[in-house]
Formats: C-alpha cells, structure tokens, sequence
C-alpha cells in the first residue's frame, strides 16, 4: 500500500509549503521539476510503484493546502488532567 500522506499529517501541498529546500531538491530528482506544485507527480508515482494499492486523501486530489487537513495535532494543556465533567472553574468553586 503506498499513499501520500495519512490522516494525521498535513497535506501534501500544506507539507511542500513548508519542506526545506533540500527536500524540494530530492524529490525533484525523483520525480522531477514540480513547479511547487508537486501533489499530482506524487499521485503519478505512487500509481507507477509497485504497491498494489494506492490511497490518495480528497485533500490530495484537489491540491488544497493545511487549511484543508483532517486532524490537527493535539496540544497538551493543564485541563487534560481534570476529572471527567469536572473543569477547573467548577472545582474552584
């Protein structure tokens, strides 16, 4: 199975934007100039490999960027520890 990205990482234009030139550079040499639009060499690639699957995310086919990602990355806060339908402000009360 081979895919561009999961549903926890940005999106493959959203990770382009932020790759550094040196991943530009690789995977150019790979797949060639993109032009900074590299989503859809991507989804070329991956239907040439030798995966028997390939998985592309809506996202992906319509080149939209981390505006359009499935999941954000979670941030801890001092609230995770509260007890089930407890906050803070109720416990302070």
């Amino acid at each position: 199975m081979a895919y561009t990205v999961t549903h926890d990482i940005d999106t493959t234009q959203g990770w382009w934007k932020l790759a550094t030139k040196v991943v530009h550079e690789a995977v150019e040499a790979y797949l060639g100039p993109v032009n900074g639009r590299p989503v859809w060499p991507l989804i070329r690639a991956l239907d040439a490999s030798v995966a028997q699957m390939a998985v592309v995310p809506a996202q992906d086919l319509l080149e939209l960027g981390t505006e359009a990602r499935l999941a954000a990355l979670a941030e801890a806060t001092d609230r995770d520890n509260d007890p089930p339908g407890e906050t803070k402000e109720k416990a302070e009360v």
